[in-house]
């Protein structure tokens, strides 16, 4: 007869197999949603970079600071359509996947430690694009310190709708515009969340970004 704890943990690892199993088909439909925006922005190219925590690197002995997060690429993961020119314009799109606000709903708390996010009933899933632009024959600067706004927790956070931070030094704007992932249920309703995108980014950057 089994004793409690070893039933315990095989309930427990049967709950992981269908989590991962989960994790899987929800990584596909992100990935083809991903293509998806991609293809009606018409944008040149789909990269994708992990965040939140480091990626697993190749070498002969395990880094004394890793730590799990390291392990798991869909709690935050970039899609990177990279830049096209408009007019006196090049601007660069991405899009952040964010499946879980919790860690950055509470102030003050660990990366580390799971148990100090907001409880997964209080947190959001989320989609934020991310659109940096920059005036013809400048260089992009704020493109490559965008890991430092996937990071703030006044960004990331369940209640954050969207916001356009302007750098006037080097005529160079970035905004940010978030949508619960249930928005993109179906095409239609994907299309109708990219068209409220591109109305509110075409408003605020001067761009004349369309649909295909």
């Amino acid at each position: 007869m089994e004793s409690c704890k070893v039933k315990e943990l095989k309930d427990a690892l049967c709950d992981l197999r269908k989590a991962h199993r989960l994790i899987c088909s929800f990584q596909q439909r992100m990935l083809e949603l991903a293509q998806f925006i991609k293809m009606k922005l018409d944008m040149p190219c789909l990269r994708i970079y992990k965040h939140f925590s480091d990626p697993v690197r190749n070498e002969k002995d395990i880094p004394s600071g890793m730590w799990a997060w390291d392990f798991l690429y869909s709690y935050q993961l970039e899609y990177d359509f990279e830049d096209k020119q408009y007019g006196q314009y090049k601007y660069a799109i991405t899009l952040l996947q964010c499946v879980d606000t919790g860690y950055f709903d509470i102030e003050d708390n660990d990366k580390k430690n799971p148990d100090s996010f907001a409880a997964e009933e209080d947190s959001e899933s989320k989609l934020v694009f991310y659109v940096n632009r920059i005036q013809n024959g400048s260089e992009w600067k704020q493109w490559y310190k965008r890991q430092e706004l996937f990071d703030t927790k006044k960004y990331m956070c369940k209640d954050f709708k969207n916001k356009v931070i302007d750098y006037p030094e080097n005529n160079e704007k970035v905004l940010l515009y978030s949508f619960p992932i249930e928005r993109f249920i179906d095409e239609q309703s994907t299309i109708e969340a990219i068209q409220e995108f591109v109305k509110y980014c075409n408003a605020q950057l001067d761009l004349d970004i369309r649909l295909i």
